[in-house]
C-alpha cells in the first residue's frame, strides 16, 4: 500500500504519550524499525551468513486508521493516555489510530458519562461492527456500579459488556437489578482454516491482534508458509484463542498441540476448534511451558509454531528434543525475540524470510514476522 511519507497532524500530540513516532515522518520510522531489527538481526545472527543476507521485508497498511481495539485509562471522568506533560491521565476527545468503525464505537462511549471512578477499559469492534466493552475496575467500584445501575444501564445500550479480570458477562436480573456471571465467547476476530475466513470466538477483554486489515495479513502468510512446507504436526506455543493455530493446519490430516498459559483463552481455542470442526486435529495443553518440560507425551513435530508474550519463550527453545526442520515465530517485541533467536542460531536455525509488519504506525513498536530452518 502506498502511503504519504509526511508527517501526521494530530491535534493531541503535543501531550499525548501513546504515539512515541509521530514526530517522525512515516519514511523516517520505517528506516528507523528496519535499522533496528537489522541491528538485532546482525548481533543474533553473527555466525551465520546466510542469515545475515536475508532481507527485512516492510509490510504497512498505512499511516493511521487501523486499530479495531482500543485500551484506555478513565480517571475521574477523563478517558485518555498518561501525558508525559501533565503526568496524569488526560482526555482525549478523538484519535487517528482507530478505524472509522472503532472511532465511531468510541464516541457513541464517550457520550455516557462515565462515573467518577479510576480503571481501564477496552473497546473492541468485531469484524461484523458489534461493539464489545470491558471494564476493569476494583471490586470496591464493580460493587457500586452494579448497585446505580445508570452507567452499566446506557453500556449495555450500546454493545455487550464485560467486567473484572474474571471477564464477567453484564446481564439483567430478573428483578431489575444488574449482576455477573461467568465469560460468554462471542466472535471478536477472525483468522484463517483451510484458506477461507472464519470467526474467533473469544471475550472482549482476551488478547486479538490490533487491527482486522493488519491480522488478515499475517494469518494469510501464516497460512501460505503452512501449504508451502506441509507440516504433518505442529507444536504451538503461546496459540491464544487460536489465531494462528487454525491458519497452521495446512490440511486435515495435519495435527497441531497447542500449549497455553491462560485459563480463558485456554477455553476459547477448545471453543473453536469445536466450531470450526477441527477439534480431532487440535489438543491443547495448559500450563507455563517456558519452564523446563518433558515432551514426552507429544509426538515429533516439523513444525514449531511460536507466538510467545513479552517474556519470549524462555527455556522451551534450551530444550534440543524440541527443535523440528522448520520454525514460525511471530514477535511484537524485539528484546525478547533476540534472546530467543540466539538459541535458534545456537541450535543451528537459519533465517528464511522476515517483516515488519507494521501494526504500530506513528509508535516504535513493531511486529516480527519470521521464518527459520534447521540446516
Amino acid at each position: 500500500m502506498e502511503v504519504s511519507a509526511g508527517l501526521l497532524d494530530c491535534p493531541h500530540s503535543h501531550f499525548c504519550s501513546g504515539c512515541d513516532g509521530i514526530t517522525f515522518t512515516y519514511a523516517d520510522q520505517r528506516a528507523q524499525k528496519i535499522a533496528k531489527l537489522q541491528q538485532i538481526l546482525s548481533s543474533a545472527t553473527q555466525s551465520d551468513q546466510t542469515s545475515n543476507q536475508v532481507p527485512i521485508q516492510f509490510q504497512s497498511f498505512g499511516t493511521h486508521a487501523l486499530r479495531s481495539r482500543l485500551d484506555f485509562t478513565m480517571d475521574h471522568g477523563r478517558l485518555g493516555l498518561f501525558s508525559h506533560i501533565t503526568k496524569q491521565i488526560e482526555d482525549l476527545p478523538s484519535c487517528l489510530q482507530l478505524s472509522p468503525e472503532l472511532a465511531k464505537a468510541y464516541q457513541q462511549f464517550r457520550n455516557i458519562q462515565p462515573p467518577a471512578l479510576k480503571g481501564s477499559f477496552r473497546l473492541k469492534v468485531s469484524p461484523k461492527n458489534k461493539i464489545g466493552i470491558w471494564l476493569d475496575f476494583s471490586n470496591e467500584d464493580i460493587k457500586s456500579l452494579l448497585e446505580d445501575k445508570t452507567y452499566l444501564l446506557e453500556l449495555q445500550k450500546l454493545g455487550f459488556v464485560e467486567i473484572g479480570q474474571r471477564h464477567k458477562a453484564l446481564y439483567s436480573k430478573l428483578d431489575g437489578t444488574l449482576g455477573v456471571k461467568k465469560p460468554e465467547f462471542h466472535p471478536w476476530s477472525r483468522t484463517l482454516l483451510f484458506s477461507k475466513s472464519v470467526e474467533l470466538f473469544s471475550t472482549v477483554a482476551s488478547f486479538t491482534q490490533p487491527s482486522h486489515i493488519s491480522n488478515d495479513w499475517i494469518t494469510q502468510k501464516i497460512s501460505d508458509w503452512s501449504l508451502t512446507l506441509q507440516p504433518k504436526n505442529i507444536l504451538e506455543f503461546g496459540s491464544g484463542i487460536g489465531n494462528l493455530s487454525f491458519p497452521g493446519l495446512a490440511n486435515t490430516k495435519t495435527q497441531l498441540t497447542a500449549l497455553e498459559f491462560d485459563s480463558l483463552s485456554f477455553e476459547a481455542l477448545k471453543i473453536n476448534a469445536t466450531e470450526l470442526g477441527v477439534q480431532n486435529q487440535i489438543k491443547s495443553l495448559k500450563g507455563d511451558f517456558r519452564q523446563p518440560t518433558d515432551f514426552s507425551s507429544v509426538e515429533p513435530f516439523d513444525l514449531l509454531l511460536l507466538n510467545p508474550a513479552r517474556n519470549g519463550a524462555g527455556d522451551l527453545l534450551k530444550n534440543p528434543k524440541l527443535m523440528p526442520e522448520h520454525v514460525i515465530y511471530m514477535s511484537c517485541y524485539p528484546e525478547s525475540f533476540d534472546l530467543d533467536i540466539q538459541n535458534l542460531v545456537s541450535h543451528g536455525y537459519s533465517l528464511k524470510e522476515i517483516w515488519i509488519v507494521d501494526q504500530f504506525p506513528q509508535t516504535q513498536h513493531m511486529e516480527i514476522l519470521s521464518r527459520w530452518q534447521k540446516l
